[in-house]
C-alpha cells in the first residue's frame, strides 16, 4: 500500500511540474530472471542536473550514461535548433516479481523541473528471450534451423463467449524469441469472420515489437491487425487460420573474415507460418425481451430532446435522440417515437461520433427526427424508451426520458380556424437541411397556360397531326422492309441512283483528262447492268451479259452497242491514245445506252 501511495504521489508531482518539457522512460514490461535490459530518460532539452532514481530489486550493471544529440534546421531564412539528452542504465533481473522504477528528475537549462513518471516491470522464469538468444549466437552454424521453434503467430480473441450482438476483439499477433530482424512479410492470408459483422480496429504500418509474457516465457511480440467483430448468429462459430511466409535476416558464420567484417554473410531465410483455428461460442439473448429492444448490445446512456418546445402550426421542429455508451453503436437503430395524431415525423438523420476500442465502439450515436405540427394547441409527447442488454449483468436495461412538452400556437397564414389533422399531406412540404419550408400552392404561370392548353381546339388538332405523322412513318418503314426482303428488287431500284453517280464520277476525268475515265466508265456500265439482271461480280463476264440480256429481251440493237462500248473501253485502258472528242462521244453513247436499256427492262 505504501509502495502504492508512494507512486502516485510521484506521478502527481511529475505532472505538476512538466508542462514546458516531455521527459520519458523506456524500458521493457517484462523481462527473464538474469536478463540484462536497459532502461532509458530522455528528454527534449539539455539538461544541467539529472536526479537518478533509487532502483532496487535489479541489479545496476552499468549507468547512468548520458547521450546528447543536437540538430539544427534553416526554413525561410529562421534558424532553428533541436537539442535532446539521454540517461541509459542497463540492468539485470536477479529475482522474479514485480518492480517499480521510481521517477527520475532533472532541471533544463531555464530552470524548469522535468519528471518521468515510474513504471512496473515484471520479472519471469529464466527461460525467456535471453536464453534463445545466447544459445543462438553458439550454435551460429545451427541459427536457421532454430528459428522454426522460436516464431509463431496467434490469433487472440478478448472473450470466448459471448452473447449475440456483443462485440468481441480478435487481435493476430506475431510472436519471436529470436534477436533477427524482419525483413519482410509475404502471402499473407487473413482469417474469413463467417458469422460476424467484422470492423478493422488496428492496422499498423510498421510493426512495433514489445514484450510479452506468454504461457510463463518471454516473448517480443507484434501485432499484425486487431479486429473488433459483432456475432450476427449464434452457435459455435470457427475463426480461420491466419497464415504467412515470414522473410528473416540471419547471420551466418563464414570462413572468410571479410565477409564477417562487411555483413556479407547475411542470408534471408523464409519461414512459413499458421496459426490454429479458434472457436467463439455465442450465446442467444435471454428471452422475453421488451418491444423496445431493437438489437443494442453494451452498456449505454440516452437523453432525448426537442429542438423547440414552441412552434406554430404547420412549421417543423425536431426530435433528438442522443445515445452514449460502449457496444456496437454502428447497429443501434432509431428508438420509436409515440407521436399526437395531429403530428408527423419524416426519416430521421442520424450522425455517428464514436470511435473503435478493445471493448466496442464508443461514443455517440444521435438520432435527429423532423417533426410537423398540424394543429394549435398543448401537446406531450410520450417518454422516448430505448432497450439494450448489458452482457455483464445478463440482463435488458430499459432507459426512458421524460415527456416532452410542445406549445402549438395557431398559423396566421391558415385562416380561420385551426388545420385539421390530415388536411395537409406529406407532399406539401420539403426538407431543407434543419429547415422545413413549405412548397407554393398558388398555380404557376405555366400552370395556368397549361390547363387552357389541353381540352382546347389546337389541343386535338395537334393530336390529329401526330396521330397522322404516326401513321405515315409507319407506312414508310413498312414498305421499306418489304423492299428489303425482296434482294433482286432492291438491287434493282437502286441500279439508276448508282449509275448516276458513277457517270457523274466519270464525267469529272473526262473534263480533267484523266485515263482513268474508261475504268470508270466500264464499272458503271457493268454495275448498273448487274443489278438490274441480278448478276454478282463472280459470275460476271461478257458472254454472261450478252446472255442476260437477250434473256431480258433487250433489242439487238442495244446488246450490240452495249458489246461494242464495253469493247472500246477495254482496249482505250491498255491504249489510251484517243482524243477528247472520242471520250466525249464514247460517254453520250453510254448515257444513251443507260437509257435505252431502263426503257426495256422496265417494260
Amino acid at each position: 500500500m505504501a509502495k502504492k501511495i508512494l507512486g502516485i504521489v510521484c506521478i502527481l508531482l511529475v505532472a505538476s511540474i512538466s508542462f514546458a518539457q516531455k521527459f520519458s522512460v523506456q524500458a521493457p514490461r517484462v523481462v527473464s530472471q538474469g536478463e540484462n535490459f536497459r532502461v532509458i530518460f530522455s528528454a527534449d532539452a539539455d539538461i544541467d542536473d539529472f536526479s537518478a532514481p533509487k532502483i532496487t530489486g535489479f541489479t545496476i550493471l552499468a549507468g547512468p550514461s548520458k547521450s546528447t544529440s543536437s540538430s539544427m534546421s534553416i526554413i525561410n531564412g529562421k534558424t532553428s535548433s533541436h537539442t535532446s539528452v539521454s540517461y541509459t542504465y542497463i540492468l539485470q533481473a536477479k529475482q522474479k516479481g514485480t518492480f517499480t522504477i521510481p521517477a527520475a528528475f532533472a532541471k533544463t537549462e531555464k530552470g524548469a523541473t522535468i519528471g518521468s513518471t515510474p513504471i512496473e516491470i515484471e520479472v519471469v522464469d529464466g527461460n525467456g528471450g535471453a536464453t534463445a538468444q545466447s544459445h543462438n549466437r553458439k550454435n551460429d552454424d545451427n541459427a536457421i534451423g532454430d528459428l522454426g521453434n522460436n516464431f509463431f503467430v496467434l490469433v487472440e480473441p478478448s472473450k470466448s463467449s459471448v452473447y449475440l450482438g456483443e462485440p468481441v476483439t480478435v487481435t493476430i499477433k506475431l510472436f519471436t524469441q529470436v534477436n533477427s530482424p524482419v525483413a519482410g512479410f509475404e502471402n499473407i492470408k487473413f482469417p474469413a469472420f463467417t458469422g460476424f459483422w467484422s470492423q478493422e480496429y488496428l492496422s499498423p504500418q510498421n510493426i512495433n515489437f514489445q514484450r510479452e509474457k506468454f504461457r510463463g516465457k518471454v516473448y517480443d511480440v507484434g501485432i499484425m491487425r486487431s479486429y473488433i467483430l459483432f456475432p450476427q448468429q449464434t452457435g459455435d462459430l470457427t475463426i480461420d487460420a491466419f497464415s504467412l511466409d515470414l522473410i528473416l535476416q540471419v547471420r551466418r558464420k563464414s570462413r572468410d573474415i571479410f565477409d564477417d567484417f562487411f555483413g556479407g554473410n547475411v542470408q534471408n531465410v523464409r519461414k512459413s507460418l499458421s496459426s490454429g483455428k479458434i472457436r467463439i461460442k455465442v450465446k442467444p439473448l435471454p428471452t422475453g425481451a421488451p418491444e423496445s429492444f431493437k438489437g443494442a448490445v453494451g452498456h449505454f446512456t440516452m437523453s432525448a430532446n426537442a429542438s423547440r418546445n414552441e412552434v406554430m402550426a404547420n412549421s417543423g421542429f425536431s426530435i433528438n435522440v442522443r445515445i452514449n455508451g460502449t457496444g456496437n453503436l454502428k447497429l443501434i437503430e432509431s428508438p420509436t417515437i409515440q407521436l399526437p395524431p395531429d403530428f408527423e415525423s419524416y426519416e430521421s438523420k442520424v450522425v455517428d461520433n464514436f470511435k473503435n476500442t478493445p471493448q466496442g465502439s464508443s461514443g455517440s450515436k444521435q438520432f435527429e427526427i423532423p417533426v410537423i405540427a398540424r394543429s394549435a394547441g398543448k401537446f406531450d409527447i410520450e417518454p422516448v424508451v430505448f432497450t439494450y442488454f448489458d452482457p455483464q449483468a445478463g440482463k435488458y436495461i430499459t432507459l426512458s426520458s421524460e415527456p416532452i412538452h410542445i406549445d402549438v400556437s395557431k398559423d396566421p397564414n391558415a385562416g380561420s380556424g385551426n388545420l385539421m389533422s390530415g388536411s395537409v399531406g406529406k407532399e406539401d412540404i420539403k426538407l431543407l437541411g434543419k429547415d422545413i419550408r413549405h412548397i407554393r400552392l398558388k398555380p404557376s404561370y405555366l400552370t395556368q397556360r397549361t390547363s387552357i392548353f389541353f381540352g382546347s381546339v389546337w389541343f386535338y388538332l395537334t393530336f390529329v397531326f401526330l396521330c397522322a405523322c404516326l401513321a405515315a412513318t409507319y407506312i414508310l418503314l413498312k414498305k421499306q422492309h418489304k423492299l428489303l426482303q425482296d434482294a433482286v428488287k432492291f438491287k434493282s431500284k437502286r441500279a439508276n441512283k448508282i449509275v448516276s453517280s458513277r457517270l457523274k464520277k466519270a464525267k469529272s476525268m473526262l473534263d480533267g483528262g484523266n485515263d482513268a475515265f474508261f475504268e470508270e466508265l466500264m464499272s458503271a456500265l457493268g454495275g448498273y447492268l448487274g443489278d438490274k439482271l441480278n448478276i454478282s461480280k463472280a459470275d460476271y463476264s461478257r458472254g454472261k451479259a450478252q446472255e442476260a440480256l437477250t434473256s431480258a429481251g433487250v433489242n439487238t440493237e442495244a446488246v450490240s452497242a452495249f458489246l461494242s462500248i464495253m469493247d472500246e473501253c477495254e482496249f482505250a485502258r491498255y491504249a489510251p491514245a484517243q482524243s477528247q472528242a472520242n471520250r466525249q462521244e464514247l460517254f453520250e453513247q453510254t448515257q444513251q445506252l443507260i437509257s435505252t436499256l431502263e426503257q426495256s427492262l422496265k417494260s
